[in-house]
């Protein structure tokens, strides 16, 4: 194989990558500077209990139980001044349990000092405020994710909450929050980010036209050509990429008045298309007289036919002389 095309196939291979990667990760997004959850079972005496099976390395948990939260999850993250925060999605581990949406409640001001933590102290639960703002997940149809709105729990360039169960008995695993896990829309940036239209186009701008096609099939203008006059001798300017019409019975180069090179542009030779129509227009004479020709030998071969049956004719039969017929008989004069 030539090397110039193994280059282009590795060149191909490395963009295919990238693009693969892109479209894992979305060009706008934000990982949590810092996450954790804590649980009732961690009475903070320096000994923490395992964590249930279906937690992951890094993950969250949350729990309810019949009297109230017995697990909770928490996140923080940093945005820019004036940027948009789209919604918050973590995936699920393991084989939850939910008969209600979890929910999102924004952590107080006092509270956003904690500290990360895997299955940490119930004492060490970042404070919140449920009051203030409640934010209901969206479970997807598989239970895979749980999406959170963002905007409720934004503040100052922060967005930090709690992540709580929804039903009672209810107890969800997470996967732990990689750097897609908060969507964000850079101030000045339209919402939607790379998935705009490209720079320098406007926003109200359709469609392109198509470009349109000659008879033959060229590309050319997207306007047909104006017909010209049947009355015209000069012949009107064609279309990019069709060829000139020619008049029938018109030799190529001779113009309708018998003027020579005006038959076709600037004097050049006839197309394949022009012979073609030039042959047929001058071949219907012929047609006729080689018919006409045919018709008149048939008939002087049917009336040499008549004759040779009667009798006359160069090519057989008998030939009757008049003047036998009319000579008198010589019995009678010698009687």
């Amino acid at each position: 194989m030539p090397r110039r095309r193994l280059i282009l196939i590795a060149t191909a291979v490395a963009l295919g990558g990238s693009s693969a990667g892109l479209w894992a990760v979305p060009a706008h997004a934000a990982a949590p500077v810092k996450d954790g959850w804590w649980t009732v079972t961690n009475t903070g005496f320096g000994v923490a209990p395992p964590a249930p099976p279906q937690v992951p390395s890094g993950g969250l948990y949350i729990e309810n139980g019949f009297t109230g939260p017995t697990a909770i999850s928490a996140l923080t993250f940093q945005v820019g001044a004036g940027d948009e925060v789209g919604s918050i999605t973590l995936k699920v581990a393991g084989n939850p349990v939910i008969t209600s949406p979890p929910v999102a409640c924004p952590i107080t001001p006092a509270g956003q000092n904690y500290k990360p933590a895997q299955g940490g102290p119930w004492t060490d639960v970042p404070a919140y405020d449920c009051t203030k703002s409640q934010v209901t997940g969206t479970v997807s149809s598989n239970s895979t994710t749980v999406t959170f709105a963002a905007g409720p729990l934004l503040e100052n360039g922060t967005v930090a909450a709690v992540i709580k169960a929804g039903g009672t008995a209810d107890r969800v695993a997470f996967d732990q929050p990689g750097p897609d896990t908060l969507q964000v829309t850079p101030a000045g940036e339209p919402s939607g980010g790379a998935t705009g239209a490209p720079a320098g186009t406007p926003a109200d701008q359709g469609a392109s036209s198509p470009v349109g096609t000659g008879d033959n099939g060229s590309f050319g203008s997207a306007a047909p050509a104006a017909p010209s006059s049947p009355l015209s001798l000069v012949p009107a300017a064609p279309a990019a990429g069709t060829p000139p019409a020619i008049a029938p019975g018109v030799p190529s180069g001779v113009s309708p008045t018998g003027s020579p090179g005006t038959g076709s542009p600037s004097g050049s030779a006839p197309t394949a298309r022009q012979r073609t129509q030039l042959s047929r227009s001058t071949g219907s004479g012929s047609s006729v007289r080689k018919d006409l020709a045919e018709a008149i030998g048939i008939a002087a071969v049917l009336a040499a036919l008549v004759a040779y049956t009667e009798g006359f004719g160069l090519l057989g039969g008998r030939i009757d002389r008049p003047s036998a017929r009319q000579r008198p008989a010589r019995a009678s004069s010698e009687a």
